[in-house]
C-alpha cells in the first residue's frame, strides 16, 4: 500500500500459468488500472522502498526460479528492470532495512539491494533459518537493527525447521576475487559461463572473468560453452581466504568426424567449414573429414569421369560423429551418334571400336575418351566433310578425333563422282629426246580430284621419276632407247584409269654447225639413234629447232630468242641441237 492509499497487486498464477499482469487499486475511485510487468512471476516478493517505488524480486515461472528484479514507479505508473540478483530466489523473504536497502534471504544466499545503484550484492550467508525455499519462514527487524529469521525449510542442511537466528546484515563480511582468462589459441573466448562462482559470471570479449566469493569459500568452478572443450575441465577450491588471479583455462573447439566410402579411390569430397575444405578418399574409397561443433553444410564427392549417388549429403547442427556416409560411384559415359548425308554413300568407323556405320551408328564411350572417326566413300563416291559436334575448323579433317565430354552427333557427308576419271591423251611424249633433262606433267580429267599417279606396269628409264601427287615426269635419263610403260591415275572416290605410253630416249649421234644461207636458212643439223633429224635455223629474227622422223615428217619444234651460247649446240625442250 502506498501513502496515497493505492494498492499494487503484481503477478501471481492462475489456471493459464504465471502472470505478468499487475493492477493498481484506487480506493477513491474504487477502480483498477491494468499494467504489464517485464516478466511473468509468482511466489516473489514486493517491497515498498523509502522513495515510494516498489522492488519486485525473484519468484518462479513455468521455466523455473528467477534471478530477475524490477521496480514499479507510481509516478510513471510503469515497471523498469534493474540489475539481476546474484542467484535465483523463490519462497524467499525481503526486508527493508533502516538505511533504505533491502535484504533478501533464501536459498542459503543472502543479498542486499541498493536503490542508489539499482544493484544487488552478496552479504553474509544465512546459517540455518531461512535456508532452502524459506517456505513458511519469517524475517523481522528488531529495534537494534538486527534481523530475526525463524522457521523455514532447513532440510538442505539436515536441520529442524524450528531453527532461528539473529543476524546483522550490515556487518561487513570479507570477500575475495577469483579471476583470470579463458583463451583459445591466445585469443579470449567470450560468453563462457563460469559455473560454481556466485552469480555465474560470463567471460567478456577478452575472455576475462571475475567472481566474488566470501571467505572462507569452498567450491568448484567449471567453465561451460557449447562447442568447446576446456583444459582444465574444472578447478576445485577449499577455504579461499585471498584473491586468486591467474586461474586460466584454455579451450579448443569441439570437432566431429564424417566418414564413409566414396565408392571409388581418389574421389575428392568438398565442403565449407569456415572456408572451402576437401579430403581425398584413399585407394579403396574410404574417407574421413572433420567439421566443427554444430556444423551445417553439404559434402559433395567429385572425380573426373564419375558420377555419384547421392550427388551430395546435407548436414545440420552436427553434434556427434557420423559414420557410414557412403556413396555409389559410376563411371560416366556419353553417346556418340553418327549420321550420313549427301549424294553419295560410305562407311564411318571409330577407334576405339564401337562405331561401324555401316550398320552400327550409335555407341556409348566412357566420359573423357578420345574417339577417332574415319570416313571412307564407297566405290565411285567420296567423303567431302564433317558437320556436327566437334571443334571449329576440323570439318575437312579425316580421320577426325573428338573428346567425349558430352553426348555428340556428327554427320559424315559423301558425294558421287559424277563422271569417271580419265587420263588426257591429247599430249604426246614424242619430243623426248636425248640424254638431257625431262620435265613433263601428265594430265587427267573427270572424277573427284585430287588424283594419285602410279606406274601400273613397265618401267621408266633410269634417271626418270613420276611424282605420285602431281603426275610430273622429271629427271635426266642415263640410257637411250624405247621405254613402254602403263600409268594409272586414281581419284579420291577410288576410281581409276590406265594409259599405255612409250618414252623414247634418243642419243644424238652427230651435228653440223655452219654459216647461214639466207633469211630462213639452217645453220645446224643433228641426227639421233632413232633416225630422227633436228634442224636449227633463223626464223624471222628468232631461232627454231624442228624434229623430223626418218620419213621426213615433222614431229615437234621449239623456238627461242637468242642464238646458241655454245656455237653449234643448244638445249631446246630437252633436245640438244
Amino acid at each position: 500500500m502506498f501513502i496515497s492509499g493505492k494498492i499494487l497487486v503484481a503477478g501471481g498464477e492462475n489456471n493459464s500459468g504465471y502472470l505478468n499482469f499487475a493492477e493498481v487499486y484506487d480506493p477513491v475511485t474504487n477502480s483498477y488500472t491494468n499494467l504489464t510487468m517485464n516478466f511473468p512471476r509468482g511466489e516473489h516478493t514486493a517491497t515498498l522502498l523509502n522513495n515510494s517505488t516498489v522492488l519486485i524480486t525473484g519468484g518462479r515461472t513455468s521455466a523455473g526460479a528467477l534471478a530477475t528484479a524490477e521496480i514499479y514507479n507510481p509516478q510513471s505508473n510503469s515497471f523498469a528492470r534493474v540489475g539481476d540478483m546474484n542467484t535465483s530466489h523463490v519462497f524467499h523473504q525481503a526486508v527493508l532495512l533502516r538505511n533504505g536497502t533491502v535484504l533478501l534471504i533464501g536459498n542459503a544466499k543472502a543479498e542486499i539491494y541498493d536503490p542508489l545503484t539499482f544493484a544487488f550484492r552478496l552479504t553474509g550467508p544465512s546459517i540455518a533459518a531461512g535456508t532452502g525455499f524459506n517456505e513458511g519462514s519469517s524475517a523481522t527487524t528488531l529495534e537494534n537493527g538486527m534481523i530475526f529469521v525463524s522457521g523455514g525449510n532447513a532440510y538442505d542442511y539436515g536441520l529442524p525447521t524450528l531453527a532461528a537466528e539473529a543476524w546483522n546484515p550490515l556487518q561487513p563480511f570479507p570477500t575475495r576475487v577469483i579471476s583470470s582468462h579463458v583463451t583459445n589459441g591466445g585469443s579470449g573466448v567470450p560468453g563462457v559461463l563460469m559455473t560454481g562462482l556466485p552469480g555465474f559470471p560470463l567471460t567478456d570479449q577478452a575472455g576475462y572473468y571475475e567472481g566474488v566469493v566470501m571467505t572462507p569459500w569452498t567450491g568448484t568452478v567449471t567453465p561451460i560453452k557449447a562447442g568447446y572443450a576446456f583444459d582444465p575441465t574444472s578447478i576445485p577450491y577449499t577455504n579461499v581466504t585471498t584473491d586468486l588471479s591467474g586461474q586460466d583455462y584454455t579451450t579448443t573447439g569441439i570437432t566431429f568426424t564424417i566418414s564413409g566410402n566414396a565408392g571409388v579411390g581418389g574421389a575428392t569430397l568438398s565442403y565449407n567449414d569456415g572456408g572451402t575444405k576437401s579430403v581425398v578418399a584413399d585407394g579403396g574409397g574410404a574417407y574421413t573429414l572433420t567439421v566443427s561443433y554444430n556444423w551445417s553444410g553439404t559434402v559433395t564427392p567429385t572425380k573426373t569421369n564419375y558420377t555419384f549417388s547421392p550427388v551430395s549429403r546435407a548436414y545440420a547442427n552436427v553434434q556427434a560423429n557420423a559414420t557410414d556416409q557412403n556413396y555409389t560411384a559410376t563411371v560416366g559415359s556419353y553417346t556418340l551418334t553418327i549420321t550420313k548425308a549427301g549424294t553419295g554413300t560410305g562407311t564411318v568407323t571409330s577407334n576405339p571400336a564401337g562405331i561401324n556405320c555401316g550398320t552400327t551408328c550409335l555407341a556409348a564411350f566412357t566420359r573423357g575418351t578420345q574417339v577417332t572417326l574415319t570416313a571412307t566413300g564407297d566405290v565411285g563416291l567420296a567423303f567431302t566433310a564433317w558437320t556436327g559436334d566437334f571443334p571449329p575448323g576440323q570439318g575437312s579433317t579425316n580421320p577426325l578425333t573428338i573428346t567425349m565430354d558430352a553426348n555428340k552427333t556428327i554427320t559424315a557427308n559423301f558425294t558421287a563422282a559424277g563422271s569417271m576419271v580419265q587420263i588426257d591423251t591429247s599430249w604426246i611424249l614424242g619430243c623426248v629426246k636425248s640424254l638431257t633433262t625431262l620435265n613433263t606433267t601428265l594430265a587427267a580429267s573427270g572424277g573427284l580430284p585430287p588424283y594419285s599417279w602410279s606406274i601400273a606396269s613397265g618401267t621408266l628409264p633410269a634417271g626418270i621419276t613420276l611424282n605420285s601427287s602431281t603426275g610430273r615426269l622429271t629427271g635426266t635419263p642415263s640410257v637411250s632407247g624405247m621405254f613402254p610403260f602403263t600409268v594409272r591415275v586414281t581419284d579420291s572416290a577410288s576410281q581409276s584409269d590406265t594409259q599405255d605410253l612409250t618414252l623414247p630416249v634418243a642419243k644424238v649421234l652427230l651435228w653440223y654447225s655452219g654459216p647461214g644461207n639466207g633469211y630462213d636458212s639452217a645453220n645446224a643439223v643433228a641426227t639421233d639413234t632413232l633416225g630422227n633429224v633436228y634442224v636449227t635455223g633463223a626464223a624471222g629474227g628468232d631461232y627454231r629447232t624442228n624434229k623430223f622422223n626418218s620419213a621426213g615428217a615433222l614431229q615437234c619444234g621449239a623456238s627461242f630468242k637468242v642464238p646458241p651460247q655454245i656455237p653449234g649446240r643448244k638445249s631446246v625442250d630437252g633436245v640438244s641441237s
